[in-house]
């Protein structure tokens, strides 16, 4: 038996699952097509690339000054990771996952840390990211949750 240990979603517990469980629990969660759906290959570099194309406009613009663009650009970024807190206030033995998108360090996630200074000089220029992908922990599956990302 293979197991994995999250935190509890609420009241600081730590949760010892059967890891078939929780694998379950996470492909229920992600099995909903309104919110997932799989990608056919990783968008990471295509976002990437417009993420740059807008801040070359915005430095162009006199918008951003070269540290604002080195601040909001990661030439590196990481696949945000989906997993899944218990919780186990709603049910002890079999407890629904609170899924959980992983973020950091991808193509997106300094732009969430973006002064709001730097922020409003992008009232005229939009950003509009409509997919973010996630590669789930334990498999090599890919999927996206649709995001509407403005600068304003």
């Amino acid at each position: 038996m293979q197991i994995v240990i999250r935190p509890a979603d609420k009241g600081g517990s730590i949760v010892i699952q059967d890891k078939e469980k929780y694998n379950g629990e996470c492909l229920r969660q992600l099995s909903d097509s309104n919110t997932y759906r799989k990608l056919p290959s990783n968008p990471t570099e295509s976002f990437l690339k417009e993420l740059i194309s807008l801040c070359d406009k915005g430095k162009t613009l006199g918008i951003l000054n070269e540290n604002e663009y080195k601040f909001i650009i990661n030439e590196h970024p990481r696949i945000p990771v989906f997993y899944c807190l218990p919780k186990v206030h709603k049910d002890i033995d079999n407890p629904p996952g609170r899924p959980i998108v992983s973020g950091i360090g991808s193509v997106t996630s300094d732009e969430r840390q973006v002064p709001y200074s730097i922020s409003t000089k992008f009232a005229n220029i939009r950003m509009n990211i409509r997919f973010i992908f996630v590669e789930i922990e334990y498999s090599s599956f890919f999927l996206v949750i649709a995001i509407n990302m403005r600068f304003k």
